[in-house]
């Protein structure tokens, strides 16, 4: 399959593809991604870290609770929104 995508879209198409993918899995509450080879490291886990951030402000949405890890992507990738979400707890 993701010989015939990469034919397709070309590898800039393929490479979305595969970051959303594995976007997609950490967002479902996956706790290890499988990618390889490391050479598509600088787009998984941008890809990761950014899904991770959304989930946060989706538990956010149900819950009015914030991740406790003061590394997490939220705090990392979007400061001045993280800081708007702790004045609406």
């Amino acid at each position: 399959m993701w010989t015939q995508a990469r034919e397709l879209w070309g590898f800039k198409g393929w490479s979305a593809a595969d970051a959303g993918l594995e976007a997609l899995s950490s967002f479902f509450y996956h706790d290890m991604v499988f990618s390889g080879p490391m050479a598509g490291a600088t787009r998984i886990f941008p890809a990761v870290a950014m899904a991770d951030a959304f989930l946060a402000t989706s538990v956010f949405a149900e819950t009015k609770k914030l991740p406790d890890d003061p590394n997490h992507p939220l705090y990392k990738l979007f400061p001045d929104f993280a800081d708007q979400l702790k004045t609406l707890q």
